[in-house]
């Protein structure tokens, strides 16, 4: 589970309260990344039609105004609906705690992981988390890998992450070389005793024969049967 990502020193409260917010009192956040506002009219017309199916999730800046932590494009079809008259301007919105820049990127990284990402968001969201780690390999919960957790935000498998932390950190992978073996010269010597037709590749060796009186004098010359 995404909770089990964040260990108990940075733990986010995991218990928001469900308030109504008027939408322009919602502030977007710098952090976001906005190449994920993808098929906006698409999801208005979702929301026009089956309402709002999950509540944004936003943080109390302790001023009446609430910065937006979760649900980018939801909140940007939502500010597109309230301004042509489509939709009322008060929106469902779950209030959590954060208490630094770090528990609000996490926040904000955990609410991405339920949505599709691209590459690019995965490579975005990787290099957020490892300097995240660089500054405090805490917030990491204890024995579990980098690229395990990492995994978590991204929504992928641990291998499938280390992949985007090696493309971060500019790291080549290394891909095991595949064997160049020539077997000609197992196919000459073979022809050659044999008589017949030989191909020989990775693993296997065909032999050709045309009749069973040619197969009957292969078997001969491979000492597996006596001449008779």
């Amino acid at each position: 589970m995404l909770s089990e990502l964040i260990d108990e020193p940075v733990k986010i409260n995991n218990k928001p309260v469900l308030k109504t917010i008027d939408i322009d009192d919602i502030i977007p956040n710098d952090m976001n990344n906005k190449n994920r506002l993808r098929n906006i009219d698409v999801l208005k017309e979702s929301i026009k039609e089956y309402g709002l199916l999950k509540p944004l999730e936003v943080y109390d800046n302790n001023d009446d105004t609430y910065t937006l932590i979760g649900g980018e494009r939801r909140y940007h079809a939502l500010i597109q609906l309230v301004e042509n008259d489509e939709i009322d301007p008060d929106i469902p919105c779950l209030i959590y705690k954060v208490n630094n820049n770090a528990e609000e990127l996490l926040k904000l990284h955990m609410s991405n992981a339920q949505e599709e990402l691209t590459d690019k968001d995965r490579e975005l969201i990787t290099n957020d988390l490892l300097n995240l780690l660089e500054e405090d390999n805490s917030m990491k919960p204890t024995g579990m890998k980098t690229r395990d957790w990492i995994a978590g935000f991204l929504g992928c498998k641990g291998r499938t992450a280390q992949k985007y932390i090696n493309k971060v950190k500019g790291i080549e992978d290394k891909e095991k070389p595949k064997e160049q073996v020539d077997y000609s010269y197992v196919t000459k010597i073979m022809t050659n005793r044999l008589c017949t037709k030989v191909k020989v590749s990775k693993g296997k060796a065909t032999i050709y024969f045309q009749d069973i009186d040619d197969l009957n004098g292969i078997l001969e010359r491979m000492g597996v049967i006596e001449d008779v």
